[in-house]
């Protein structure tokens, strides 16, 4: 599988682990704050991931809303309807 040949190793600078560290991570680096940018039909799963992780606030650019607790502050961003109003204004 081509997406464990990126875990556990720095990319262009940023540190990437398994979804499966995703707990660990989080508490060990006092992380607070998530941006989800993950496949649709993972979206509500790792959002409920981030939640028992401890996040506080995700920034949601999937196309899926999320569910997630009233204690997690949620910023969804549809990033096709932002690339589309970009497209347009550049067409001008």
């Amino acid at each position: 599988d081509n997406d464990l040949q990126k875990t556990d190793r720095v990319i262009g600078g940023v540190p990437c682990y398994h979804v499966s560290r995703l707990k660990e991570i989080i508490a060990a680096e006092q992380i607070s704050i998530a941006i989800l940018t993950v496949a649709p039909q993972a979206a509500q799963e790792v959002g409920r991931m981030l939640s028992e992780a401890g996040i506080k606030g995700i920034l949601n650019y999937t196309s899926i809303p999320l569910n997630v607790p009233d204690h997690i502050t949620l910023e969804e961003s549809d990033i096709i309807t932002s690339l589309e109003k970009v497209a347009f204004f550049v067409k001008k």
